[in-house]
């Protein structure tokens, strides 16, 4: 099923099947590094396959119910669809790769990207519950043992994780924005504010520019909003209202 596709056209390898299979009743579902998510009866016959557009399904498949969970490289996203159709139940977009495979547990999936981040979503919507950063990329899927989930990572550590009380101030209300410019000449960022952004993108702040916050900073302040500025830059504007913000 993945042959069709030339080697030399791309000068690396969209033939290979990395991921191990997982038999679930009468369907054998895998991931194949030409960028397919495919599952086949017991018998060989295709029953469905998920285009990735080309971005390598290198993740192992997790299955509970009907739902199958898996992680995909270049197009930065774990998506979950339906097992008896291969139907997209919800797909979580970041800004990083997932090649490790990602565990089930209850109604949470965990799965580690190259961002060095091991993530909790919801096994119903996909949305980000938590995340733990390690200090380099994830390639290994976790463990859970009783109360603990431990993560290996490519800084060299293990780490062994608990869960705790949600003690975030005002989460649901706060509208939280990220300001990046960039091309602005800011001396000695090394790149820091590009990662700034990306870190707090993928953890539901909404990436603004200087037009963006210009309208936003315009009219009547609401209280619940946080904009965090990862360019070291603010904006030139003729509006009066934003004498506040200039102290």
């Amino acid at each position: 099923m993945g042959d069709s596709l030339k080697n030399e056209n791309f000068g690396f390898d969209r033939k290979a099947i990395l991921s191990s299979p997982v038999v679930h009743g009468n369907k054998i579902v895998f991931g194949c590094r030409d960028g397919i998510l495919y599952c086949v009866d017991t018998n060989g016959k295709l029953v469905w396959k998920m285009d990735h557009r080309v971005s390598w399904v290198i993740s192992t498949v997790a299955i509970k119910d009907t739902f199958v969970v898996t992680g995909t490289s270049d197009g930065h996203f774990v998506q979950a669809v339906h097992l008896n159709t291969g139907k997209e139940i919800w797909k979580r977009q970041t800004t990083t790769l997932f090649w490790s495979s990602p565990l089930i547990a209850g109604d949470k999936v965990y799965i580690g990207g190259f961002d060095g981040n091991e993530y909790c979503l919801d096994l119903f919507t996909g949305k980000r519950i938590s995340k733990f950063q390690t200090g380099g990329t994830v390639l290994s899927s976790a463990v859970l043992d009783g109360d603990h989930l431990y993560v290996g990572s490519d800084d060299g550590c293990l780490y062994s994780l608990s869960g705790h009380p949600d003690t975030r101030f005002n989460e649901g209300k706060q509208k939280r924005f990220v300001f990046y410019e960039p091309g602005i000449n800011v001396y000695f960022r090394n790149g820091g504010d590009l990662k700034i952004k990306d870190y707090l993108f993928g953890s539901g702040y909404k990436e603004i520019n200087s037009d963006s916050i210009t309208a936003l900073l315009s009219g009547s302040i609401d209280p619940n909003m946080v904009i965090v500025f990862a360019t070291d830059y603010f904006p030139k504007s003729d509006h009066t209202e934003w004498r506040k913000f200039s102290y």
